[in-house]
């Protein structure tokens, strides 16, 4: 894959899902090391991660139903 561009992140890195977001910031780390680049694909990552369990947490608070009294 090319090096990753500020202008392409702005562009298209909200589409991407968790996976491809963690394969850039692996690849990134292996190549061009780039540490603003690194912080941005990290908190990208960080605010999928942070949705993702956020939905799973809401799904298991909806699948319970309160106690009756």
């Amino acid at each position: 894959m090319k090096q990753v561009h500020w202008r392409w992140m702005g562009r298209e890195l909200h589409k991407l899902t968790e996976n491809q977001v963690t394969r850039l910031l692996y690849m990134e780390m292996d190549g061009a090391r780039r540490p603003r680049v690194v912080v941005r694909l990290h908190q990208r990552l960080c605010i999928l991660r942070t949705k993702r369990e956020r939905d799973a947490l809401m799904a298991e608070l909806a699948s319970h139903k309160p106690p009756t009294t």
